[in-house]
C-alpha cells in the first residue's frame, strides 16, 4: 500500500504542481503545448507503474489493497484525476487502475472531494 502511494506522491504528482509547470514555462521557456505533453507523459507513466503492481498483486481487490480503501487509493485516485481530467491522458492502457478508481468514485468521500466539484472550480472543468 505504501509503495503504491509513493509512486503517486513521489513519481507522479510532483511533475504536475504549479511550481513545476511555472518553472517549465518561465525559466526553461517551454511553450504550453510542449509543457502539456510533458505533464501528460509523466502523469501516465506513474499510472502505468501503479498498473504494473495492481494487475499482478494477489492483494488487489475492489481497491488497491483489499476490499476497503487505503491511503494508496487516495493517492491513486488523485493521480487518475490529474492524468485523465487535467492532462487528458488516454488511460485505456491502465484498466486495473481505472477499475479501482471507479470503485473509489462510488464512495461519497471520493466523489464529493473531486476537484471539479469544489466551489470555485472553473465552469469548463466542472463534473
Amino acid at each position: 500500500m505504501r509503495g503504491l502511494a509513493q509512486i503517486c506522491v513521489s513519481d507522479g504528482h510532483p511533475f504536475i504542481v504549479p511550481r513545476i509547470r511555472g518553472y517549465l514555462e518561465k525559466v526553461l521557456g517551454v511553450d504550453e503545448a510542449a509543457r502539456n505533453r510533458w505533464l501528460a507523459h509523466w502523469s501516465l507513466k506513474a499510472l502505468e507503474a501503479v498498473e504494473g503492481h495492481l494487475a499482478h498483486e494477489p492483494g488487489t481487490g475492489r481497491f488497491c489493497h483489499g476490499e476497503a480503501p487505503t491511503l494508496a487509493d487516495v493517492c491513486v485516485a488523485s493521480q487518475v484525476i490529474a492524468a485523465k481530467d487535467y492532462c487528458r491522458c488516454d488511460v485505456s492502457g491502465v484498466p486495473t487502475v481505472m477499475r479501482v478508481y471507479g470503485e473509489c468514485m462510488k464512495l461519497d468521500a471520493f466523489a464529493l472531494s473531486h476537484p471539479q466539484r469544489q466551489p470555485g472550480a472553473p465552469a469548463d472543468l466542472r463534473a
